[in-house]
């Protein structure tokens, strides 16, 4: 048991808690207009229901997954998604990643973008 205490009683000074990477000195340029605009356009997709539109906004691997299979989700619950992505939040953001949450009925979901090409996200997973 002396072990396990040990190796959970660190100070924050300790070296082992020293990692390779210092927070402060990671510069990644976040381009936040580009991704918020991705949600505007998600949004709109979604609230017209228009699964053209939708499958524009989502990557081609994503898509290849979903090939020949029946769409998930009926016209309605994809009005659902975007009414209820009209109060989403920005959790994760990095250069080539973002993440939206969003709830229905008070079950929060998210949605996941990755950046393709230079400002141009596209749907990963909803």
């Amino acid at each position: 048991m002396a072990s396990v205490y040990s190796l959970t009683r660190c100070s924050k000074d300790d070296d082992l808690l020293a990692g390779s990477i210092n927070p402060d000195e990671l510069e990644e340029n976040i381009d936040y207009k580009s991704i918020n605009k991705a949600g505007e356009s998600i949004e709109d997709a979604f609230i017209a229901s228009d699964q053209t539109a939708i499958d524009n906004l989502v990557l081609d691997e994503s898509l290849k997954i979903f090939q020949g299979k029946e769409e998930p989700y009926s016209t309605e619950e994809l009005a659902e998604i975007g009414k209820a992505f009209k109060r989403r939040e920005l959790t994760t953001a990095t250069k080539n990643y973002a993440e939206f949450t969003y709830k229905i009925d008070g079950v929060e979901y998210t949605m996941a973008l990755a950046c393709e090409e230079e400002s141009v996200w596209k749907i990963i997973r909803y």
